[in-house]
């Protein structure tokens, strides 16, 4: 009975033996505390180099839905909550800050959605909201230097929606009233004034 030895055999035996051996060592050296004093001396080194930021704001919420910049002294974020149930996303206020030097110039009030999430449709030349699941659509539009509502449009699913070129008209397709057969639409041409 032959056996075949080869080079490959024997490098798996060696990495075998390094691992048994060695491994367990160079972890403890690794993990000792004089193997952090060169990290963190490089870290300190390199976060020198790096740029600073402009300004920093608490925030009292958990986490943004979305975050836009207007322009290029303006931030606008959304903020949510997880939910006391099972995590569901409760919906915030939105709120305006200045890029420049990290003040909130306004916040606004948004309608608290179960399901789904708002969508940001636009910024110009209202800041407007979109939220849609199987039952229901809700537009929200909101001045962009006072942050004021200002109109908000419910809808029954299922809609189909464009906005004009000039951002100043939506219109919808919707269902006439909730429940009602798919053969009764209406277009609505909202707002009259945006």
């Amino acid at each position: 009975m032959r056996h075949h030895f080869s080079i490959i055999n024997l490098g798996t035996f060696f990495i075998i033996l390094f691992n048994g051996f060695m491994f367990p060592g160079i972890i403890n050296v690794l993990a000792s505390e004089n193997a952090y004093n060169p990290a963190i001396v490089l870290v300190d080194r390199l976060n020198k180099n790096q740029p600073k930021t402009k300004w920093e704001a608490l925030v009292d919420f958990e986490a943004a839905d979305f975050i836009s910049f207007i322009g290029n002294d303006r931030v606008l974020v959304g903020s949510v909550q997880s939910g006391s149930k099972l995590g569901v996303p409760k919906y915030g206020n939105i709120m305006l800050y200045n890029s420049h030097s990290g003040k909130r110039v306004w916040s606004a009030g948004r309608t608290n959605i179960r399901k789904d999430e708002y969508t940001l449709l636009t910024t110009k030349p209202v800041i407007l909201l979109m939220y849609k699941n199987s039952k229901t659509t809700i537009f929200q539009a909101y001045d962009p230097v006072k942050g004021q509502k200002k109109w908000h449009l419910e809808l029954a699913s299922p809609i189909q929606f464009v906005l004009s070129g000039s951002l100043k008209k939506m219109y919808c397709l919707a269902p006439n009233k909730p429940r009602q057969k798919a053969d009764s639409y209406r277009l609505w041409i909202w707002p009259k004034e945006m």
